[in-house]
């Protein structure tokens, strides 16, 4: 029997950077789900018919939720949820502000080899 793909849940707002981000998890044999929007990923885990490892998650997101508040409503959820949030906004000290355990950052831009690297040290 082999043995079932990390999953991951991308959440970004930008069609193309969804899809790079997409592109570079399932290349590395990741099972990818993606979502533009916080409302949009927290329905996906609502209806519970995957199993999500990670949530990789810009920080600001439209809708009135940023990336962290999609964070803490998905571990609700999820509660051993692992959390990658990306952003060209936030500082690191935002980020470790928010008190987010099982989480990392990582800042825009960033190659594919380094989301790859900060998903596989999550898991």
């Amino acid at each position: 029997m082999t043995p079932r793909k990390p999953s991951i849940l991308v959440v970004e707002d930008q069609d193309e950077i969804r899809c790079l981000l997409a592109e570079a998890l399932e290349q590395c044999g990741h099972e990818v789900k993606t979502s533009c929007t916080a409302q949009e990923a927290i329905a996906l885990l609502e209806q519970g018919a995957a199993r999500i490892d990670v949530l990789v998650t810009d920080f600001m997101l439209p809708g009135g939720m940023t990336g962290l508040d999609l964070a803490r409503k998905a571990r609700a959820l999820m509660p051993d949820l692992k959390v990658l949030t990306i952003s060209g906004n936030a500082t690191q000290e935002v980020i470790r502000a928010s008190c987010l355990e099982r989480g990392a950052f990582l800042a825009k831009p960033f190659r594919p080899s380094d989301l790859t690297r900060a998903v596989a040290e999550l898991l």
